[in-house]
């Protein structure tokens, strides 16, 4: 406290109480908050394994989220619907740091053969869309596909996007070394490393596809028996068939439906047809 502030309290009457130091638990409401989202923006960081510089991101996608979250001091509502007075939706919300494809639009495409999405990080949430790190900037995309069973670290593939410009210094001294191990190795023999994997046999058990199945096989062979009997192929082979009677009542039946539906009407035969 400077003494601009403690002369002002002076004169306000103003009586402070001073709490001891590294105790949160004394602040008050909004002080209390900061730690809050730092802890959730900490899990969130360590849970996506991104790069720590990436942290303004991860502590707004925390208070994004926050404020969608059930508050139990206030009636059960979350903060979004106690300040609009409206609930929020969260079908948008996706796991966060999940790989996501970002559609490429046809404007900027080179040729039909260009990838029609990009591969990024989800890094945060808006109301239109998701903030994707994407090429080591982040941007705001609406048309997406987030994969959320696969973890974006798990892919050797991926360490591209927080490898880069982490530590160039690092990077040069082991190619470096690299470079010399290189030299010093080739005047070596080469040495072939040949690695056995074993082969683990699945343990789930192999069912045969439906259409190997007795019944189903069975139900098939009464259908086309069934479907294979003498069917009359026009209206003198119906009224000539030996069930000529349910051919009959069966057209009957057709006509009426047409005609309740007002689906036909009669005209005049042709004179050349």
């Amino acid at each position: 406290m400077n003494r601009n502030v403690y002369k002002f309290v002076r004169e306000k009457g103003i009586q402070i109480n001073a709490c001891p130091p590294y105790v949160r638990e004394l602040n008050g409401t909004v002080e209390r908050f900061n730690p809050t989202i730092m802890d959730m923006s900490r899990c969130l960081l360590d849970e996506a394994r991104v790069h720590r510089r990436f942290w303004p991101e991860v502590v707004c996608a925390s208070a994004y989220l926050k404020n969608r979250v059930l508050a139990n001091t206030v009636e059960k509502k979350t903060p979004y619907e106690i300040f609009f007075d409206k609930k929020p939706s969260v079908k948008h919300l996706r796991l966060y740091g999940s790989r996501v494809f970002v559609r490429v639009p046809e404007q900027k495409r080179e040729s039909k053969w260009d990838k029609k999405a990009r591969l990024g990080i989800l890094l945060g949430y808006t109301e239109v869309g998701y903030r994707v790190l994407l090429d080591n900037k982040i941007i705001v995309a609406r048309h997406v596909e987030v994969v959320e069973e696969i973890g974006f670290k798990e892919d050797a593939e991926c360490d591209e996007f927080n490898a880069k410009d982490v530590n160039p210094e690092s990077n040069s001294e082991k190619s470096s070394d690299s470079e010399y191990q290189d030299t010093q190795n080739s005047t070596e023999e080469p040495e072939q490393d040949e690695r056995i994997r074993e082969l683990k046999r699945s343990d789930r058990i192999r069912k045969p596809p439906a259409r190997f199945n007795e019944d189903f096989i069975y139900n098939n062979v009464i259908y086309v028996n069934h479907c294979s009997a003498d069917s009359p192929d026009n209206f003198e082979d119906a009224v000539n068939n030996t069930e000529s009677e349910f051919w009959k009542e069966a057209m009957d039946r057709e006509i009426e439906c047409l005609d309740k539906n007002s689906c036909n009407w009669l005209i005049g035969l042709r004179i050349k047809r």
